[in-house]
C-alpha cells in the first residue's frame, strides 16, 4: 500500500513540475474575466446542491417530506451557525 502511495507522489510530482513550465503560456487564455466566470458558474450550480441539503436531501424526496418544518428549520440553523449576524 505505501509502495503505491509513494509511486504515485512521484509520478504527481514529475507531473505537477512538467506543467509548472508551461503554465506560464495559458495566461493568454485564462484571463481574470474566464476564472471569474468558471467561478461563478461553478457557485451558480451549487446553488440546487445546497437547496436540496436544505430540504432534506434525496431521502426527503423520495418520501414526499421534502421541506417539512423541521427539515428546514434545521437547515435555517446551520445556515445561521455559518453565517451570524
Amino acid at each position: 500500500m505505501m509502495a503505491a502511495l509513494f509511486g504515485t507522489l512521484m509520478l504527481a510530482s514529475c507531473t505537477e513540475m512538467v506543467i509548472s513550465r508551461v503554465l506560464h503560456l495559458a495566461r493568454r487564455i485564462i484571463t481574470p474575466l474566464v476564472s471569474g466566470v468558471v467561478v461563478m458558474i461553478i457557485g451558480l450550480s451549487l446553488i440546487q446542491v445546497g437547496l436540496t441539503s436544505i430540504g432534506g436531501g434525496y431521502a426527503a424526496m423520495s418520501d414526499n417530506t421534502f421541506g417539512a418544518p423541521e427539515k428546514s428549520a434545521a437547515g435555517g440553523r446551520g445556515l445561521s451557525l455559518n453565517y451570524p449576524a
